[in-house]
């Protein structure tokens, strides 16, 4: 059996698990088309659909990699390493921005004291 083939038949099957398992739990994969809401989500709280789920994805992506271009897997990669950063900086920015406020905002430390921190 063909690489591809393993991974077509490994997202085939974990396909499988997670529609058998949704059915017996009452729960069902959300569309794309609708809207997001909690109960959405539901389905992935099981362990089987969780790993499932995992496999899947995983075996796609390797599938995406192997099928196209290497030169579009390899901008993919970047776009999503670039987008990662970006929200990284922007995280770390909020945090630090956050921490700044405090230490300047606060009363002798008082804000910083209260937590547990340092105030210098």
């Amino acid at each position: 059996m063909t690489t591809i083939a393993q991974l077509a038949q490994l997202i085939s099957q974990s396909v499988s698990i997670i529609e058998k398992t949704c059915a017996t739990n009452g729960t069902k994969v959300p569309d794309l088309d609708s809207l997001f809401t909690p109960d959405s989500e539901a389905f992935r709280f099981d362990p089987a659909v969780a790993e499932a789920v995992n496999i899947a994805s995983a075996a796609a992506s390797q599938l995406t990699a192997i099928l196209q271009p290497p030169t579009v897997s390899l901008c993919q990669v970047a776009a999503g390493v670039r987008i990662f950063v970006i929200c990284l900086r922007r995280s770390i920015h909020s945090r630090l921005s956050i921490c700044t406020a405090l230490q300047i905002n606060s009363t002798q430390g008082f804000v910083a004291n209260q937590y547990g921190r340092d105030s210098s």
